[in-house]
């Protein structure tokens, strides 16, 4: 299988009628904090095509997708200069998954790749901010409601990130979303019928149990 590169453009985004916008005009990205979105998104890119591509070298395909709703402002899942703490998805997935209280960084890293998983984000800017206290901090001039991130997160995901989810079209997705966030379903129909299943943010029991279903012992 052969990978077109880059996967997603990020010279060539449409990111019109989309409430995460004005987020890409920040410089407060990456665990420094002082990057600005294009440089971080590149960089996160980056390591998730590698991922994609190891991926597909071992397998042949992409044996299963799991989606959360953004990439993060400050830390990266595939990024072990990243940290994660306690009900942060990196953390929450070495927990549930290898069944350690840390943040595992490459060592989950190296599972999800020998079991042929692939991490997708709904959107490139992270969305939780819109709905922050602090949106003012961030430059934003109003706080948005879970309704924008949901739009947000749907506009994003049917212009630019579901490239990921086509590379195998025939693969099930797995979904990590917080409460009343991710994208409409009603508005992804292909996407909709692929998800085996939904869980909670902070809530990932038996997500080991449904992978195991899904892939046997791989």
């Amino acid at each position: 299988m052969i990978i077109k590169q880059p996967i997603i453009d990020l010279n060539a985004l449409n990111c019109d009628d989309c409430p995460a916008k004005p987020l890409r005009n920040g410089r407060y990205y990456s665990p420094s904090g002082n990057w600005d979105w294009y440089k971080w998104i590149k960089y996160c890119e980056c390591l998730r095509e590698k991922q994609t591509k190891e991926i597909i070298k071992n397998h042949g395909k992409i044996k299963l997708y799991i989606l959360t709703e953004s990439i993060p402002r400050e830390r990266f899942v595939y990024d072990i200069n990243s940290s994660y703490r306690s009900g942060q998805l990196r953390y929450n997935l070495c927990k549930e998954l290898l069944g350690k209280s840390e943040d595992c960084k490459g060592i989950l890293i190296d599972f999800l790749k020998k079991k042929g998983i692939l991490i997708v984000d709904c959107a490139l800017c992270p969305l939780y901010i819109l709905t922050s206290r602090n949106y003012k901090k961030y430059g934003l001039s109003k706080k948005y409601t879970y309704k924008d991130r949901r739009i947000a997160a749907t506009i994003c995901l049917n212009r630019h990130t579901s490239r990921y989810l086509n590379i195998n079209s025939n693969a099930q997705i797995i979904t990590i979303f917080p409460c009343n966030c991710g994208f409409h379903k009603k508005k992804k129909p292909e996407i909709r019928i692929r998800i085996i299943k939904e869980f909670n943010f902070n809530y990932l029991d038996s997500l080991k149990d449904t992978i195991q279903q899904i892939l046997g012992d791989c």
